[in-house]
Formats: structure tokens, C-alpha cells, sequence
């Protein structure tokens, strides 16, 4: 039915899923590293590091990147719905970047406040497009490539930083179409990926679980993170940023 409504598929967007395979393996790798680093801070007998930017820009690199490129490819190809739908995360994600990039070199701070709903609403509603886009597609691997990414980062936060992040935020948004994110690891259960990703998906799910509840445990469901730097807490900035 909802085929019936959208124009035929995006070569922007196949494009993608022909990548798929190459990101799912890039975020697999980074997994044991992620790992790796919640065993080191135990050890060190730290219950609550610092956010890193490193892991909370590297994990989802791939994603995040091949945006600007299917923005180009799209206006290469002439696939003007292509190009529209990828505009917020191609040349608007680079935008972000040079602001960020400008804002270090210059020493000005960059106030998000004024923007910030908008900015979350537009990433919220673009999600949703992405998804049955390419549900209708027939473009799963994007999909769960989303699904793995923000699986890999929210465990992290878990664990090394006692952040629930997006299930916190469920609460005060009340964006409850969150609850696609750790199903959409079970997506390789009904389609034809290879079998790692089966397991893959799985082993996210419950480590992602078991992050949240580790985090309920300790009585941090519900504390609201400070830091500026991390463009995720915008809902949370002041109006005049430290």
C-alpha cells in the first residue's frame, strides 16, 4: 500500500545498501574495542568516564559520511528525491562540521539552544523516512547498519559513562518510535544477510539490555548529562553554554 505512494527507488539510496556490507563490518570490528575499553575502565575502578567524543563520532563514521556522498552521487544521477531526503544529513552534516571546525579555531562558542528543537525533530522525522523508504525499498541492510550503530553507541554510554542517552530521552520527548532501534537488530533473523549477522544482531540487543538495566541498577536512568560538546544532549543546553 505504501509502495503505491512513493516513487520508485532512490539510486542515492541503493547505492547505500550496496555499502552496507563494509559499514556492518566496520561496526563489528569496533565492538570488541568497545569492549575493551568499559574491561579497561573497570580495572582502573572507573564507574563513570568521561564522554568520549572519539567513540561517539568513530563508531558511526561510516554512516555519517556516506551521506554527503550519496548527496553528490544523487545530483550526479539526476535523482532529485534522492538528494532531497539525503540534504539534512549530506551537506547539512558538513555544514555542522566546518561550524565546529570554525568554532575551535575562532574560540567562539556555538550556541545550539535556539535551534535545537528544530534540529532534533528534523534528525527524529528523517529517520522515519530513511526506514520506510527503505523498508519499501527493499533495502534492509541500511536499516539494521542504523540499528547496529546506535545498539554499538548506546552501549558504550552504558557502561563507560552510565548514560542511557536515548532511552532517557524517551522520557521527556516521549519519542516512543526509539523502541525501533533494538528491533531492527533482529532484522537479520528474517532476511538473507550472513549468518555473523545474525549473531551480531542478537548479541547487540542483549548487551544493549543489559546496558540499560546496568544503568537503572545504579540509579542513573533518569540523570541528564552536561556536556556541551556532544550535539546529542542539545535538548539539555543551557541558554548560555559553559
Amino acid at each position: 500500500m505504501i509502495q503505491s505512494f512513493l516513487p520508485s527507488p532512490s539510486p542515492a539510496f541503493v547505492w547505500m545498501e550496496s555499502q552496507a556490507d563494509w559499514i556492518l563490518i566496520w561496526l563489528m570490528a569496533f565492538f570488541p574495542i568497545i569492549i575493551l575499553k568499559i574491561v579497561l575502565l573497570r580495572k582502573k575502578g572507573v564507574s563513570r568516564a568521561k564522554d568520549s567524543m572519539f567513540f561517539t563520532e568513530a563508531i558511526g563514521l561510516p554512516l555519517t559520511f556516506i551521506q554527503p556522498v550519496a548527496f553528490a552521487k544523487a545530483l550526479l544521477w539526476k535523482d532529485w528525491f534522492g538528494a532531497a531526503v539525503t540534504l539534512w544529513w549530506g551537506p547539512g552534516f558538513l555544514a555542522v562540521v566546518l561550524l565546529i571546525i570554525w568554532s575551535r579555531f575562532s574560540g567562539e562558542t556555538l550556541n545550539w539552544r535556539p535551534y535545537r528543537v528544530v534540529i532534533s525533530w528534523l534528525c527524529k522525522l528523517l529517520y522515519v523516512v530513511y526506514i520506510v523508504l527503505c523498508l519499501s525499498w527493499g533495502l534492509p541492510k541500511l536499516v539494521f547498519a542504523f540499528s547496529a550503530w546506535i545498539a554499538s553507541d548506546q552501549i558504550e554510554k552504558s557502561f563507560a559513562s552510565l548514560d542511557t542517552d536515548r532511552a532517557r530521552r524517551s522520557f521527556h520527548d516521549f519519542w516512543l518510535i526509539r523502541v525501533l532501534y533494538p528491533a531492527f537488530l533482529f532484522l537479520p533473523l528474517f532476511i538473507p544477510l550472513n549468518p555473523l549477522m545474525k549473531g551480531y544482531g542478537v548479541t547487540l540487543f542483549v548487551f544493549w539490555a543489559t546496558g540499560i538495566f546496568y544503568v537503572w541498577r545504579k540509579r542513573q536512568f533518569m540523570v541528564v548529562p552536561t556536556n556541551p560538546s556532544l550535539l546529542r544532549n542539545m535538548m539539555y543546553f543551557e541558554s548560555k553554554q559553559r
